[in-house]
């Protein structure tokens, strides 16, 4: 294991080649955080016996089952069952490492993108943030052709990065989308750009829908969201 210089939230690099290592280290040190490397079996034995605060992590995973690598950091009795989860995944693997997105992975992001997303989406996700249930409204448009596949959809819950809605019929994994969000009529509608992250898994959830996280909120939107959530939550 190589531990970084930071201080502050824990940060376990999982699965990655010294390079690697190296270039996310110095791009997560920058905003306090104290880095460790470790290969994923290792990191398992880690992060199950004594908390961290995130986990970032390869993808593919170089073991025999992701979803029970991810069933056992989850599972009650591990010390980092509440640790943020980011899986780095190049072009190729992204469709398959997002599958994970809900069931143990909270976001995926490009190897390319990493370095330079990685500290202010850890920020975000470390951030206590309530997740409300609302009935508010949204309209999705997809980024390549908003006027042919613009849609109205029913909010189901929301938090300060994504939000799941439910939808007459599911949009692909991947799918870059356009949002305007409106939680309560009297709150001014959040805008901006997303990606959809997940489907709702049949017999487990009682409605057709995605989940989507939040890539960009137009001008001042991240803080009036919080504020909104904030009063919701209250």
């Amino acid at each position: 294991m190589a531990a970084g210089n930071g201080s502050g939230r824990t940060v376990l690099l999982v699965g990655f080649d010294p390079a690697g290592v190296e270039a996310l280290g110095e791009a997560l040190g920058s905003r306090r955080f104290t880095i460790a490397a470790a290969s994923p079996v290792a990191a398992l034995e880690q992060a199950t016996a004594a908390a961290v605060d995130a986990i970032v992590a390869s993808y593919p995973l170089a073991v025999d089952s992701t979803r029970a690598f991810l069933s056992t950091l989850r599972h009650p009795n591990s010390a980092s069952r509440q640790a943020a989860f980011v899986f780095v995944a190049s072009s190729a693997t992204r469709s398959n490492a997002e599958a994970f997105v809900g069931w143990g992975a909270n976001r995926v992001v490009g190897v390319e993108d990493a370095p330079r997303m990685l500290p202010g989406l850890l920020d975000r996700l470390l951030r206590v943030a309530p997740r409300v249930k609302v009935k508010g409204v949204s309209r999705l448009d997809l980024v390549s052709q908003p006027l042919a596949h613009r849609v109205l959809c029913q909010t189901v819950n929301v938090s300060a990065t994504g939000m799941l809605v439910r939808l007459p019929r599911v949009l692909p994994l991947g799918s870059e989308v356009r949002f305007e969000l409106t939680l309560r009529p009297d709150f001014p509608p959040v805008s901006g750009r997303a990606r959809v992250v997940r489907h709702t898994v049949e017999r487990r959830e009682p409605y057709t829908g995605v989940g989507i996280t939040f890539s960009e909120l137009d001008g001042d939107g991240e803080a009036r969201l919080e504020d909104q959530l904030s009063r919701l939550a209250g």
